[in-house]
């Protein structure tokens, strides 16, 4: 019997994968955008990268305190 999710039934490689990228503060994969106009699009991107040049001041400044 081979095991199709990984040993034992579990979650396979991919969802390891991304569970150890969440842990390490990654942002997860990018969500389908293709239904937003492009107006919309450039909003969102926006946003997602205001988002992630925030964590990684906040990263950098908690990196000074110790």
């Amino acid at each position: 019997m081979s095991a199709p999710h990984g040993p034992r039934g579990g979650p396979g490689p991919a969802a390891a994968a991304s569970a150890a990228a969440s842990a390490a503060g990654a942002m997860p994969e990018m969500p389908d955008l293709s239904h937003l106009t492009e107006d919309e699009r450039k909003i969102i991107l926006g946003v997602m990268d205001r988002q992630k040049k925030e964590e990684a001041k906040e990263q950098s400044m908690l990196n000074v305190y110790f």
